[in-house]
């Protein structure tokens, strides 16, 4: 019997849990672990402990837990050691309304 289920498209679903989107306006750390975007410089913090989604570039489709946000200067920190590579100028993300496991776990872990 075939399913009638609707099951959402995988940009479909990230178009729902996106809370926002953006193209890094210079390059992060070396080693991955920073993204920066001076489009939110004096915004509040609602990056903190959810979810960044590489879009384009050498990390597409990779995912890490945002751990700290500066809103002086747009940079945002990820956790861990961060994505496979640089994240460069020009590399859109998303800022996803899940918290990453790698975040998840830490706190679990903490208690």
């Amino acid at each position: 019997m075939t399913s009638k289920g609707h099951a959402l498209s995988r940009d479909a679903l990230i178009r729902t849990l996106t809370a926002y989107s953006g193209i890094t306006t210079e390059d992060g750390e070396a080693d991955g672990t920073t993204l920066v975007d001076s489009n939110l410089i004096g915004r509040n913090d609602f990056i903190s402990e959810k979810t960044i989604l590489i879009m384009n570039g050498d990390a597409k489709d990779e995912d890490k837990g945002a751990t700290a946000f500066d809103n002086s200067d747009g940079k945002i920190t990820l956790q861990g050691t961060g994505f496979n590579h640089q994240i460069k100028a020009g590399t859109i993300y998303r800022v996803l309304n899940i918290s990453s496991i790698e975040i998840d776990v830490a706190r679990i872990e903490a208690k």
